[in-house]
């Protein structure tokens, strides 16, 4: 038996192949090599043999087919253009497949080991509220794709970028300090939301409220012990609540990497006076920009801006010196991203490779869930949050167990409920290909 079914099947089919290819007086050897979907199984080229044999390779492969027997593994072997395409018996392959999972259990599926160290960073969605179904398919994606690569024999470390230094995470302590707030829920990420969603109202009509929140953020990138700490207090709360609500769905990270870090540790400084030594950087107002339509980028704004006119840093910026952490600390960086985030991962691959870097991140895009109103909004209140798709899915599934097995133990009843609505929430996200809505 073997971890691999499809191998005993290829196996078989570069055999039948070798054969096939003596029997027409060659030999040579053809790669195997996946054709398209609906096109068979294993496909063999067989454009290298026509000089040799001149003839067409369209007739080359012809003729390898006509001198291939039937075999049972194989439902057809058939000439595809210039390419000889197997297709494999799919009861067959079924069989063996559960044959081989009941046989290795746990270690189906799993890869000697390749010495290849991964982070693989997903979630990090901003620390100011419960996640909500718009941002759910990132950790999803993310732990199944953990998943793999482990099984593929890596040694796979997952992490969670906190986002404790944006506006988001200001406003919400902004909230915590200035409103005395009653709020029913006993989730912490649920009981700050409130703070965060009254605090961007008064934002959006009261200009005092946002100059009070410009002036902690300045003071806070400037080196504030005071402010830093009750932000991050604030954002572990949050954080708090957003990881049980992932425990639910079995995610779980090796570690925690917060914004801050690099930028009270000088990486984000020593990044921005990398840039700015460069030709392609230049300043308007005393913000650092770069200029994009050097790199090919034209259809958009061209101005990526690196900080703003007081010289503090942006986003983007603290996102690279983050990424320069990771390569030196691994072999490959793997991001799982929103679709909006692709012109920045872009830049940030550009200023990793002009600071130097001989390793470039990588990227998993996947698309947002929406509503009818449109795209979710934590500020706006305009969400489905992930605990209320759980909890629906687990209460349906309740409904299910009671109905077939009603001679149940309560508590195993409820076993079976959250494993099963939690596993379909799952399935219902992976199973849709990432970069579809």
């Amino acid at each position: 038996m073997t971890v691999d079914p499809l191998s005993w099947f290829r196996d078989k089919a570069d055999e039948l192949m070798a054969r096939a290819l003596a029997a027409i007086g060659t030999d040579a050897a053809l790669p195997c090599e996946s054709p398209p979907v609906d096109m068979g199984d294993f496909a063999f080229p067989c454009f290298t043999l026509a000089k040799e044999l001149r003839k067409k390779p369209t007739e080359i492969a012809e003729l390898l087919t006509d001198s291939i027997p039937e075999d049972e593994l194989f439902e057809k072997v058939e000439a595809k253009g210039p390419y000889v395409n197997f297709h494999v018996n799919r009861q067959l392959l079924t069989d063996t497949t559960v044959r081989s999972i009941l046989s290795w259990r746990e270690d189906y599926g799993l890869h000697d080991q390749t010495g290849k160290t991964v982070l693989l960073e997903h979630t990090s969605a901003n620390p100011n509220g419960p996640l909500h179904v718009g941002r759910a398919r990132n950790p999803i994606i993310g732990d199944t794709l953990a998943r793999i690569l482990k099984r593929c024999g890596h040694e796979v470390t997952t992490e969670f970028y906190v986002d404790d230094m944006g506006k988001q995470q200001i406003t919400l302590t902004w909230g915590v300090d200035n409103l005395g707030l009653q709020t029913p829920e006993d989730k912490p990420d649920h009981r700050m939301v409130h703070y965060y969603q009254e605090a961007s109202k008064l934002l959006e009509d009261d200009p005092k409220v946002g100059e009070d929140i410009d002036s902690m953020l300045a003071a806070y990138e400037g080196g504030d012990r005071d402010i830093a700490k009750r932000i991050r207090d604030n954002c572990q709360e949050v954080m708090d609540g957003i990881l049980e609500s992932l425990r639910r769905l079995d995610i779980y990270f090796d570690s925690l990497a917060w914004e801050s870090t690099y930028i009270f540790d000088g990486s984000v400084k020593r990044v921005v006076e990398g840039l700015r030594k460069l030709e392609c950087t230049f300043e308007e107002d005393g913000a650092l920009y770069l200029d994009l339509s050097e790199f090919g980028i034209k259809d958009q704004e061209t101005r990526f801006f690196l900080t703003r006119g007081d010289g503090s840093s942006l986003y983007s910026t603290r996102d690279v010196a983050y990424h320069l952490h990771k390569l030196a600390r691994f072999d490959e960086a793997v991001d799982v991203l929103g679709e909006d985030h692709r012109l920045k991962a872009r830049v940030v691959g550009i200023c990793l490779e002009l600071l130097g870097s001989k390793k470039k991140q990588k990227a998993i895009f996947y698309s947002f869930v929406s509503l009818p109103e449109g795209k979710m909004s934590t500020r706006r209140g305009r969400v489905v949050y992930l605990d209320d798709l759980m909890d629906e899915a687990v209460e349906r599934a309740r409904e299910e167990v009671e109905k077939r097995r009603p001679e149940l133990a309560d508590e195993l009843k409820s076993g079976i409920a959250e494993a099963v609505g939690t596993g379909s929430i799952r399935y219902n996200i992976i199973r849709v290909q990432a970069e579809k809505p």
